[in-house]
């Protein structure tokens, strides 16, 4: 009975656990197979395509028709969040309609973006011309910051690093102030 029970709670908190933060509406018409380089190479043949993408916030510019984000592209991982990692296919730009404050949406932000393909934009990166895939954004995630561990990297032995001996003032007497 006890099995029974703490499998029926966990196993449904495992399968929310690992679901897409895209709401269904989204979801249902996006392609998983098209990939950035896809829209990238072809952009002809991917225009009007709806694509999921994640990476990291490089640079947002409010515009009056919306704004526009521009973003490293990153593999997505669980919960479809941007995996920490160096591996990219690219940069991309995705243009959302409304305003969104460059404070929040900053430069080392993580998103994850539902859109349109629209084709191609030449942009220049320092003195390089860049060819972006140009996205017209239906949902935008924002991911919280990720917290760091605070922990020494240096190997810990409690039995010869923690002197508690130290820490008493007459042997195994505790030291009161």
């Amino acid at each position: 009975m006890w099995r029974r029970f703490a499998l029926g709670v966990t196993l449904p908190l495992m399968l929310v656990g690992c679901a897409s933060v895209i709401p269904d509406d989204f979801q249902a018409g996006a392609d998983r197979t098209l990939t950035l380089t896809d829209a990238w190479t072809r952009p002809e043949a991917s225009r009007g395509r709806t694509m999921v993408l994640g990476g990291e916030i490089l640079h947002v510019t409010p515009k009056p028709s919306g704004t526009e984000v521009e973003v490293l592209e990153r593999p997505l991982g669980r919960q479809d969040r941007p995996e920490e990692t160096d591996e990219s296919r690219g940069r991309f730009i995705v243009v959302m309609d409304g305003f969104l404050d460059p404070a929040i949406y900053g430069p080392g932000r993580e998103v994850t973006v539902v859109g349109d393909v629209e084709g191609v934009t030449a942009r220049p990166i320092g003195e390089v011309t860049y060819t972006f895939p140009l996205l017209r954004g239906r949902y935008l995630h924002l991911w919280p910051k990720r917290q760091r561990a605070a922990y020494s990297p240096v190997w810990h032995d409690s039995l010869w690093a923690d002197r508690w001996w130290y820490r008493h003032r007459f042997g195994l007497f505790r030291y009161r102030h």
